[in-house]
């Protein structure tokens, strides 16, 4: 297999620094390369109990996002609801501006809202999503500001 380069010696796809097993390895692969169909059933095959609180977001961040990427944005609108923590609200309004266009305002309007609070602003998934709802919106200035203090690849 493939082998990366870490701190201290080579290791493992998938393999985190401390050793461990980074079990969203492969649906956060599958996503950023595209292979959407295929981050889908990756993400619908963890469902155990060894992915801990914020795992269990993460993976239906980038399960809910493959859907969008493959055109079924309204399975984000009717399967997050409003229990569900603040990156998973602001993935089911990026599928909202995907799929009603109408709504772009309004959308604008919360993750603006959001973005001031500094309870989320520091939020990582949140940043990277409410920066593809402005890019989408054509607000490429407040887009940019949202990976301004990128702390990951994906921003």
């Amino acid at each position: 297999g493939v082998r990366l380069p870490a701190a201290g010696g080579w290791r493992a796809p998938g393999t985190m620094a401390d050793g461990d097993v980074d079990l969203l390895y492969a649906l956060r692969n599958n996503y950023h390369l595209g292979a959407y169909q295929a981050a889908i059933a990756e993400a619908n095959d963890l469902q155990h109990d060894d992915l801990g609180e914020a795992e269990n977001v993460e993976r239906d961040i980038f399960l809910y996002r493959a859907y969008i990427e493959l055109g079924q944005a309204e399975v984000a609108v009717a399967q997050i609801d409003g229990s569900a923590p603040m990156a998973l609200q602001a993935v089911k309004l990026l599928a909202q501006v995907r799929s009603q266009p109408e709504t772009k305002d309004q959308v604008l309007e919360t993750v603006s809202d959001w973005l001031s609070d500094p309870a989320y602003g520091s939020n990582v998934m949140l940043a990277t999503i409410s920066g593809e709802i402005f890019y989408l919106a054509e607000k490429y200035e407040e887009a940019l500001k949202c990976c301004s203090s990128a702390s990951s690849l994906e921003q």
